[in-house]
């Protein structure tokens, strides 16, 4: 998949409210760098904003 695609998708999974999909879309490694208190760390953190 290219860059935009990749892009593309992340925001249509978003918008869908697929947030298992979005959290697909981060790898396994992936370190939220400007990570909020309370949150998860991990692929998780980011997709509790939203639960």
């Amino acid at each position: 998949m290219d860059s935009a695609a990749s892009v593309r998708r992340f925001f249509d999974q978003i918008n869908a409210g697929d947030l298992d999909g979005f959290i697909d879309l981060l790898g396994e490694d992936f370190i939220e760098h400007e990570q909020m208190r309370g949150l998860p760390p991990g692929r998780r953190g980011p997709a509790s904003c939203s639960r």
